[in-house]
């Protein structure tokens, strides 16, 4: 019975995935699950840990600027190199599109890709048309793609491309092959224990008073960091981090002021998005029917803007919250967390929050999605500790505005 529930578990893995071949033992791969790096200061760390929680064994990175993901999948046959069909593309299409392509055993896949990331649920394989052309609709609208791509599909917008020819003449690069997680912790030990190796020999070469030297040198730099810490914990700031952020109470408070400032309609375009974090928001409008860029420019007379492309604008406006955390004191982490999953456990918003009650963590990291008023989803009254990173919101064809949270909540 368990073998039976493992190879039917192993089947859907693989119904979800698309093999295309390229040349010789290369294969592009279609249908990897895309989940987001925080820390792009470790990524490969980060990646180890989303490939443990989605049970994953083989998995790529992704990495532009200040942004990362991670691209998994669990099973794939032995024998051949895999690589992402999706970043083998993106190097021929560029960093902002939408497609929906037709496969060669007639199933369908989505591609996206918005500021060079892959969009989430941008990487998918349908079995049914009727489906597939469903969930191409529903992301027309979320971006506004440079460029739109379809292959062997009819009645859709797109320019028609050769997806297997397209794919097939790519560089295969190394950034773009999807890796075999346990061989990586393999060569990453042997790269450890020769890393010792030639510290040992080189402390031998040294010699004695180079290596008094450095651990003197050594010494010094522990003692002021010692005396550094010392004087920031009596001053209050022993956990320095997230003290120099704004209070999420006055953050949520004049980024809301800020945003609700903005009509729906300006000159007969309608706003679409919006977000703050802390320093800037950003509001996003794009032209309704009949709308021009010049009545658009006589409505904000006065008023920094700039078009967009895809008929869209963007209205860029400085805030400042002087406001500090010197008085702020941490509190239980599983308290504030309480507080943060409730809302998740009874719906009144989608997303995640680290596990603190087993890990015994003292920061998680928290996305919230919801239709609520921010402030009815976290209902503190003592945000010490608690910081936001983003408040952001869009606003759908139907007129429903859906706000978006991310953060982090140090505690003891």
């Amino acid at each position: 019975m368990k073998n039976n529930s493992k190879k039917q578990q192993q089947d859907n893995v693989e119904n979800n995935l698309a093999y295309l071949s390229l040349n010789g033992r290369d294969v592009a791969i279609i249908g990897l699950i895309w989940q987001p790096i925080h820390t792009v200061r470790n990524i490969r760390l980060e990646a180890k840990n989303l490939i443990r929680n989605e049970k994953c064994q083989y998995f790529l990175t992704n990495s532009l600027g200040n942004r990362a993901q991670c691209g998994m999948t669990n099973q794939l046959p032995e024998g051949k190199r895999y690589w992402s069909a999706i970043m083998l593309l993106r190097d021929a299409l560029g960093d902002s599109w939408l497609g929906l392509f037709r496969l060669a055993d007639n199933r369908f896949w989505l591609a996206a890709v918005d500021n060079g990331m892959v969009v989430p649920g941008g990487d998918s394989v349908f079995d049914n048309e009727a489906q597939a052309l469903e969930r191409y609709q529903d992301y027309v609208g979320l971006f506004a793609w440079q460029q739109k791509y379809c292959c062997d599909i009819a009645d859709i917008e797109g320019e028609n491309i050769e997806l297997i020819s397209l794919l097939q003449n790519r560089e295969l690069k190394s950034s773009y092959r999807i890796l075999f997680s346990q061989q990586i912790m393999r060569n990453v030990r042997q790269f450890v224990v020769r890393g010792v190796m030639i510290l040992i020999a080189s402390g031998i070469v040294i010699g004695g008073w180079q290596y008094y030297q450095h651990q003197q040198e050594l010494q010094r730099l522990e003692r002021l960091r010692a005396e550094k810490l010392a004087r920031l914990k009596a001053s209050g700031f022993s956990e320095g981090a997230w003290r120099t952020t704004p209070p999420a109470r006055m953050m949520l408070k004049r980024c809301s002021e800020g945003i609700y400032k903005y009509p729906l309609n300006i000159a007969g375009w309608n706003i679409t998005d919006f977000s703050c974090d802390g320093k800037v928001i950003r509001v996003r409008y794009k032209a309704g029917k009949n709308a021009t860029n010049k009545q658009l420019t006589q409505a904000l007379r006065g008023q920094k803007f700039q078009f967009q492309k895809g008929m869209a604008a963007e209205i860029a406006e400085p805030i400042a919250i002087t406001e500090n955390r010197r008085d702020e004191k941490l509190q239980s982490i599983t308290d504030v967390a309480t507080v943060i999953l409730e809302s998740l456990q009874l719906g009144r918003a989608k997303g995640k929050i680290d596990d603190v009650f087993f890990s015994h963590k003292k920061m998680a990291k928290f996305e919230l999605t919801t239709q609520l008023l921010p402030a009815s989803i976290i209902k503190l009254n003592n945000m010490d500790g608690v910081v936001l990173k983003r408040v952001a919101g869009r606003i759908s064809a139907q007129g429903v505005l859906t706000w978006y949270l991310s953060g982090e909540v140090y505690g003891k």
